[in-house]
This record gives structure tokens, C-alpha cells and sequence, in this order.
């Protein structure tokens, strides 16, 4: 049974970051939160954005799987669990139910990497906004507030949809 991650089995073709995105929605003025990217950041320096972050294998307990069957390691809601994870980590926040999907996307950075982005939207559960882990500032905005910000491209279409889905 494997108890390290191991690439000597994995196709190059197959390998990418799997990458996720949560649109925060505060029910009491219908706004979302967006953070501002490090200056320094390796993607969209200085732009506006979701909170969001990369699923690494790191994410994963080999010794303490959920499940095994067979010799398959199995890890049951791990992609929910980042979501919840990155939100405290980046902004300090929990959210109050499961995530709802929004939607992906597959995209290649300025460095050549593949990655897919799975985006997400929920209610606020608790926590004063703080921006952490890479971001440098918060704002709450609506639909029409984040045309002010120098934001990532599709964003504000992201909080158009989540404050739809919550309103």
C-alpha cells in the first residue's frame, strides 16, 4: 500500500495544480469579499482577487486515510475541506455551510504550468475579515463596487453569480 506520493507511475501530460477560488457572501449588504494579491505574488501581482489557493499533496495524511479499498488510499471531502482551510488561512473567515459550486476553468500561468481552477461561493459563517497567506488587503463590494478595484478578469462575474445564489 503506498504511504508516499510517488511519480514514477504518472504521465506528464496528466500532471497540474488543482487550484480553488470561494467567493465570501455577507447576507447582511449583499457584498463579497475580494483581497489584494503580494505586490510580489508569482501570479496577477497587485491585482484583486478571491481567496483561493493550491490543493498540495501535503493536504494529505498517507498513514491516515479515510478509507482504504484494496490498495487505494481514500481521502472522502478533501476539496470542500481546502476550501474551508484557505478561507481561515487567507482572510480569517469560516463559512457557514457547504461550499456551492460555481463553475472551473483550466488555465496555463505566465510560467507554463497547467492548472485547473474550481471555484465555489458561500455564506459567511464567521470572523472579521483579515488578509493573510499572500494578500495585503480586504474590501467588501458588490457587482458594481469591484469595477473599482484592478481585479483578476472573471471575478466580477463570480460575485455577480454568488450574490444571485444567496440573495
Amino acid at each position: 500500500m503506498a504511504r508516499q506520493i510517488n511519480l514514477a507511475h504518472a504521465e506528464a501530460d496528466k500532471l497540474f495544480y488543482f487550484v480553488t477560488t470561494i467567493v465570501v457572501y455577507r447576507e447582511s449588504d449583499q457584498k463579497c469579499l475580494i483581497l489584494k494579491r503580494a505586490g510580489d505574488d508569482a501570479v496577477l501581482p497587485g491585482k484583486w482577487g478571491l481567496p483561493g489557493g493550491r490543493l498540495e499533496w501535503s493536504h494529505f495524511d498517507l498513514e491516515h486515510p479515510d478509507e482504504v479499498d484494496g490498495e487505494i488510499l481514500n481521502f472522502n471531502g478533501p476539496v470542500e475541506a481546502h476550501v474551508k482551510e484557505l478561507l481561515e488561512e487567507k482572510a480569517g473567515l469560516s463559512i457557514g455551510e457547504r461550499p456551492q459550486y460555481l463553475g472551473s476553468v483550466f488555465f496555463v500561468r505566465g510560467d507554463g504550468t497547467p492548472s485547473i481552477l474550481v471555484r465555489f461561493a458561500a455564506r459567511i459563517g464567521g470572523g472579521e475579515a483579515e488578509a493573510g497567506g499572500g494578500f495585503t488587503d480586504s474590501a467588501w463590494v458588490d457587482a458594481e463596487e469591484i469595477t473599482q478595484y484592478d481585479h483578476v478578469e472573471g471575478i466580477d462575474k463570480e460575485i455577480l453569480k454568488a450574490i444571485k445564489l444567496f440573495s
